[in-house]
């Protein structure tokens, strides 16, 4: 997913004619790396692990399977049919967080909005999303026991690990999380400059960047010809003390096993000292009034 032009999605009546927009580039690409993310998820989620472009060529179902993901990330679609499509993303920016198309969607943002269409739309009806910040993951949301009847899990964390740059004692569990097999990458960057990471060389973190211009896929009857669009050919590094604090990886969880699986490993990091991972049986209930909060 890069930046794109000449698309109309922008353009609908719940969004101020002030804000409506024909274009990203400039500053979509936070809302882009939320989508390479959660496009990698649901490719593990349909193909599992080993998916690449050669299981398309020979295979009607596979294709079939294939586009019906690249279709839910179209700019030129109905809301309805593109359930992540950057208009909708938008849309929920503006009315949800009071974010203008051009604002800087943080990690935690776009990983909400994400979760909130596909919670909403349910593309794809077997998947679930969990979204956990500041650190922080609540067991009893995981291990819930609706999770893995009939659905899978995608799980976005999101953490912040300091107020200017990232502790060197972190960079090693930062490498570490996108080493779980359960990983479909991290999200993050510089300032203002969102990447999408899929792994890591050493202590260099390989990223795919969206900062790429290209016109918008015109109809879905083009989805096919133009399908190489939404493939980023050229993955680049970047050192990991270089990368902006706030970060938000996703996990893909396919049944209970595998959540286990997860839950183990998180808590054998979190046992390490100087860990940034937090884990909590559940969720603490906050009192609304603000007297007692004070």
């Amino acid at each position: 997913m890069t930046y794109r032009k000449s698309f109309a999605s922008i353009v609908r009546p719940s969004i101020p004619k002030e804000h409506q927009c024909v274009g990203d580039s400039g500053w979509g690409c936070m809302l882009r790396s939320g989508q390479m993310l959660l496009a990698n998820s649901l490719m593990r989620h349909l193909f599992g692990n080993e998916f690449s472009l050669k299981m398309l060529e020979d295979s009607k179902e596979n294709r079939v399977k294939y586009l019906s993901v690249l279709m839910e990330f179209m700019d030129n679609l109905k809301d309805s049919e593109a359930a992540f499509s950057i208009g909708n993303v938008v849309e929920i920016g503006l009315l949800k967080y009071k974010m203008t198309p051009k604002n800087w969607y943080g990690p935690s943002i776009i990983a909400s909005i994400l979760s909130q269409l596909n919670n909403t739309h349910k593309p794809f009806k077997d998947l679930k999303t969990l979204v956990f910040t500041e650190n922080t993951v609540y067991l009893d949301q995981l291990t819930s026991p609706d999770n893995f009847k009939t659905t899978s899990l995608l799980v976005f964390v999101v953490f912040r690990l300091g107020l200017k740059s990232i502790d060197p004692s972190n960079y090693q569990e930062v490498i570490r999380l996108l080493d779980l097999p359960q990983c479909t990458g991290m999200i993050g960057g510089q300032v203002k400059g969102a990447l999408y990471f899929v792994g890591h060389q050493d202590n260099e973190l390989i990223f795919l960047d969206p900062h790429v211009v290209q016109n918008a896929v015109e109809k879905l009857e083009n989805l096919w010809a133009e399908h190489l669009s939404y493939h980023y050919s050229t993955p680049l590094k970047l050192a990991v003390d270089k990368v902006d604090t706030c970060i938000c990886y996703g996990f893909y969880l396919k049944d209970n096993e595998e959540c286990k699986n997860f839950i183990n490993a998180l808590k054998e990091e979190a046992a390490k000292e100087g860990s940034f991972v937090e884990i909590h049986d559940k969720e603490p209930e906050y009192n609304d009034d603000p007297l007692i909060a004070l």
